[in-house]
């Protein structure tokens, strides 16, 4: 991407930005465009455009192939084409347009500001999020150095370059997007270490449960059919759901695999016991065999917090 003016990025901040937040108004004429940029709220820098100004920065960014005029009505409106540029969707474009538009920030920041393009679930959801925008093939943002009496990392945009740094802050080390904590849960098998596998992860809010057999207690094949193991596979999955901070809400997949065909009734209706209130996407497969003889179902599961 082609670096831009401090007013070409304000331009393409405010069209990502009123995209998400005033959608009936959008896209947006050159005149309502001008009153986005010199708004004084969530600004910084304030700006004072007239539209000769936006006009110019509209003509620049198109020939970048970063926005589009679209004719529909009286007056031609405009509109961005970040996704099409950059691969950029919610969390991305909502995090880049509020650094865009605002300036360097830390992550309790971003969060606020950036709520009524994109409700981020904590600040790991942002963390997780900025490091995708900075590891990318074209590194969108980065960390600033923290500014006296601050305690918090600071991040800005990368669309206009390096940012400024002012020469009393200039000495102290830059910040990069720290990787989001990575939890995980043991099953205590002597085989997660052999084979290298954890009973479930989460990163950021995102967790994802591993394949889990019928095992009781006592490391045995629980006794009983198919409803008996199903039913234990989904107990053991749910106990290491909320290990991580998880509740069956946040369930949005689920898949059960079984030794016969059919069982299928029987594992449908154990699986309705858990999720009928919440419906997640559901894979059921019928497999040829499975590690254990003994085992008749194995089940996976992935949830998203804050869902």
């Amino acid at each position: 991407m082609l670096e831009l003016t401090d007013i070409q990025a304000r331009v393409l901040g405010c069209l990502m930005e009123k995209k998400e937040t005033t959608p009936d108004q959008y896209p947006l004429t050159l005149n309502a465009l001008r009153n986005a940029c010199n708004q004084k709220s969530s600004r910084d820098p304030v700006m004072n455009l007239n539209e000769g100004d936006v006009g110019h920065a509209l003509r620049e960014l198109e020939g970048m192939d970063l926005v589009g005029e679209v004719w529909g009505s009286r007056v031609a409106r405009w509109e961005h084409k970040v996704p099409q540029a950059t691969g950029l969707h919610s969390k991305g474009i909502a995090l880049l347009s509020t650094l865009m538009l605002g300036g360097p920030q830390t992550l309790g920041e971003l969060r606020n500001h950036s709520h009524r393009m994109y409700e981020f679930d904590d600040l790991d959801d942002v963390q997780f999020a900025l490091q995708k925008l900075a590891e990318g093939e074209l590194p969108l943002v980065t960390g600033v150095p923290r500014q006296p009496g601050q305690k918090e990392d600071r991040f800005a945009h990368l669309l206009c370059g390096e940012p400024e740094i002012p020469e009393y802050v200039a000495a102290a080390p830059a910040t990069r997007p720290a990787p989001v904590k990575r939890q995980t849960v043991s099953s205590g098998s002597p085989y997660e270490s052999v084979v290298g596998f954890s009973r479930a992860v989460r990163i950021g809010n995102v967790i994802a449960v591993a394949g889990t057999g019928p095992i009781g207690p006592d490391g045995e094949t629980v006794e009983g059919g198919i409803e008996e193991q199903t039913r234990r596979c989904w107990e053991i999955s749910m106990a290491a759901l909320e290990e991580l901070g998880g509740t069956l809400e946040d369930v949005i997949r689920t898949r059960t695999f079984l030794k016969h065909r059919e069982d299928w009734e029987g594992a449908s209706r154990v699986h309705g016991e858990f999720f009928s209130e919440v419906r997640p996407a559901s894979t059921m497969l019928a497999v040829d065999s499975m590690i254990d003889e003994e085992w008749l179902v194995e089940t996976e599961l992935e949830a998203v917090t804050g869902t």
